[in-house]
């Protein structure tokens, strides 16, 4: 009787411990949105080849974690992209038509998941960005016959990402006694030592990894060595 008693009795003073503990403070939850972004601006990267635009960072109690980037479509807002938290936050898509202009909207968000109210729509013109300089490769053959004469072939090569148009080649002969006579497929000129040969109206675009085949023939004194060097639209190719 007596060990059921005590059990009785420690069983009541457990239950009246448990009943007088002070309850466990509830952890803090973060329920507050950052704030709605705004000042949405156009064009703030420069030469950007697509939509590029800012705007002023949002703030919060925690802190603001990013940015989600919305398109307006005919079927409704399109999410297509995300942007960091920064002093000074940005966004840019590509794959865009050029000129066209898109709109934007753009909503915070925390650590906590929560969202702001989503930003006021900006348009941004979808530009084209900073023209690409041309890349090329020559390849010069020759060929002499007889004591004076040579027949010379050169290989122009677009060995960049968007078309060569109206391309002018530039060389200089390495000897004063190497003459152009006559050519074909470009307009030929030579000023001393210097040639220039200028596109035909029927192969002045030149597409990206395409080739155009251009030649003269010549006349020379003593020797007929090869250019070192030759340019198109003033950048040098490699040979």
């Amino acid at each position: 009787m007596r060990i059921v008693l005590r059990a009785l009795l420690s069983a009541v003073v457990a239950a009246l411990m448990i009943a007088l503990s002070p309850a466990a403070a509830p952890a803090n939850v973060d329920t507050s949105p950052p704030s709605k972004p705004t000042g949405l601006r156009d064009n703030c990267i420069a030469d950007f080849p697509g939509a590029a635009f800012c705007w002023n960072p949002s703030t919060d109690d925690v802190a603001v974690t990013g940015y989600d980037v919305y398109r307006q479509t005919p079927s409704g807002l399109l999410k297509v992209g995300t942007a960091p938290a920064t002093s000074f936050p940005l966004f840019g898509e590509t794959g865009l038509v050029t000129y066209q202009t898109y709109i934007y909207r753009v909503q915070a968000k925390d650590a906590a998941g929560n969202l702001s109210v989503i930003s006021d729509p900006v348009s941004v013109v979808a530009r084209p960005g900073m023209p690409v300089p041309p890349s090329c490769r020559i390849e010069y053959t020759t060929t002499t016959f007889n004591s004076t004469g040579f027949f010379t072939q050169v290989k122009i090569t677009n060995t960049g990402g968007i078309p060569m148009n109206s391309w002018t080649l530039t060389f200089a002969f390495p000897t004063t006694g190497q003459q152009i006579t006559s050519g074909f497929s470009a307009m030929w000129t030579q000023n001393g030592v210097n040639v220039t040969a200028r596109n035909m109206p029927w192969n002045a675009v030149i597409q990206p990894t395409s080739s155009v085949y251009i030649g003269f023939y010549g006349s020379h004194a003593n020797a007929n060595p090869v250019p070192a060097q030759f340019r198109v639209n003033g950048v040098l190719c490699t040979v």
